[in-house]
């Protein structure tokens, strides 16, 4: 091998290094709430977090950083949430993930089921967030879309 060769593959060495070193991501599959929310406990940088299939209840996250990722292990059979109430966080990406709001009587008519408030950064790809009708006592709301969509302020 030549110098000049020599010092290429040590320069490529080097930068692969440097750039495998800042984009290595820490993965593991969760399924169940209680094992979502330790992952999410301390979770490390670049952090990708792979959801079975089943009900999580509300996504509820708070001063979260880091640059995580919740990302459904199977795109045909999605992680479901109940709501989303995320406050104060960075970096942050929900991918694959289906979220849906099902009426109750005792929610009011503008229910904000999903809301996220003083963040940045945040992305949510290849998602999904469905509603439901009213059906409550008051008969003029009866069969009409209840709640409210996300709400990002």
């Amino acid at each position: 091998m030549t110098r000049f060769a020599a010092m290429i593959l040590s320069f490529a060495l080097l930068l692969y290094g440097v750039l495998g070193a800042s984009t290595a991501t820490a993965q593991q599959t969760v399924g169940s709430v209680s094992a979502l929310r330790e992952a999410l406990s301390a979770p490390a940088s670049n952090a990708v977090i792979l959801l079975e299939p089943g009900d999580y209840g509300v996504l509820q996250l708070r001063g979260l950083r880091g640059g995580v990722t919740l990302r459904s292990a199977d795109p045909s059979d999605m992680a479901r949430f109940s709501g989303l109430l995320i406050e104060d966080v960075e970096s942050l990406t929900l991918d694959r993930l289906a979220f849906y709001y099902r009426f109750s009587p005792d929610d009011i008519k503008e229910q904000q089921s999903f809301r996220v408030a003083n963040s940045r950064d945040i992305t949510i790809s290849g998602s999904v967030f469905t509603g439901d009708m009213a059906r409550s006592s008051n008969a003029a709301d009866n069969g009409y879309p209840s709640g409210t969509g996300l709400i990002i302020r």
